[in-house]
């Protein structure tokens, strides 16, 4: 029940609009099936989609999804390769119904600076790696943004100016972002300790505002009615790992970790009234928002008898 995807294969693999996305290669496996074309969904075997463990470093990822599905939170110019369990899960992973995608990144280069940028329709990323000290210790930064509000903001500011109603200001912004980091260091060819990041972020903001202006016997009086809406979510990763080769026949690997997961709503209405030289304002704030906080560690131990 596992399958191996490393680097080379998710370069290579499926992209819609932009870079290639780890989870859409998966939905070409037998027993996967993908759901809404286009978007990312995991079903495997038959499951709802809630029954898969996603795994970043040996970190448990909550929120793997961009743009309500169209792209995923894992950038493949970071990633060293991705294991995919679809039956026979290891006990290490607790228990899952349908899957375990358990994904690595990739460590930066110990001996030479090198680094890449993609540009998409939709998103465009760039990537850079290189010894900190040569042959000891090494960096790995990448980034990905998308482009969306960066053409939406100068759309909607012609919209309003010469198709909208006048007196009426419309406002929409909407942007994904993911950043990966990582620092390792070599005490020896047997003892490696490594810091990998990743904060993952999504925002949407949309707002009308009509501005009105009411004269009463010569006086001018200036309000305004609108609303506006508020949603961001995402995820921030970090962990400090430790891989030791005690001998040639027992190897051990230490974790310790933080992840946290967040969604937050805020939603705000203002309504101005104005009535025989009597203004009345309302105004209606509403927000939400849910967290989930983990802090752990873990330790592994892998023993080969012969």
């Amino acid at each position: 029940g596992l399958e191996h995807i490393d680097a080379s294969q998710m370069r290579r693999g499926f992209a819609a609009l932009s870079s290639p996305d780890a989870l859409k290669i998966l939905q070409g496996l037998a027993g996967v099936t993908g759901g809404t074309e286009l978007m990312n969904g995991l079903y495997v075997h038959g499951g709802t989609g809630n029954d898969n463990l996603y795994m970043y470093d040996g970190i448990p990822q909550y929120s793997v999804s961009h743009l309500g599905g169209l792209f995923s939170a894992f950038n493949t110019d970071m990633m060293e390769g991705m294991d995919f369990y679809k039956s026979g899960f290891p006990a290490r992973f607790g228990g899952r119904l349908s899957s375990v995608v358990d994904v690595t990144t990739r460590e930066g280069d110990m001996h030479e600076y090198h680094g890449m940028f993609s540009v998409g329709l939709l998103n465009g990323t760039v990537q850079f790696e290189g010894p900190i000290v040569p042959g000891k210790t090494s960096f790995n930064v990448g980034m990905r943004r998308s482009w969306l509000d960066v053409l939406s903001v100068p759309t909607l500011a012609i919209l309003n100016r010469r198709v909208f109603e006048p007196r009426q200001h419309v406002d929409g912004r909407y942007a994904l972002t993911d950043l990966n980091a990582s620092v390792t260091h070599l005490f020896s060819t047997d003892n490696q300790l490594s810091l990998n990041i990743y904060v993952g972020r999504d925002f949407l903001d949309v707002g009308i505002d009509k501005p009105t202006v009411e004269y009463w016997e010569g006086e001018r009086f200036l309000g305004s009615n609108g609303f506006g809406f508020g949603m961001s979510w995402g995820n921030v990763l970090a962990s400090l790992n430790w891989k030791y080769r005690i001998s040639d026949e027992l190897h051990t690997e230490v974790i310790g970790y933080f992840t946290r997961s967040s969604t937050g709503l805020a939603y705000e209405e203002h309504q101005w009234e104005f009535d025989s030289r009597t203004v009345s304002e309302r105004t209606a704030d509403e927000c939400s928002e849910s967290v989930l906080n983990d802090i752990g560690a873990k330790a592994d131990f892998d023993w080969i008898p012969s």
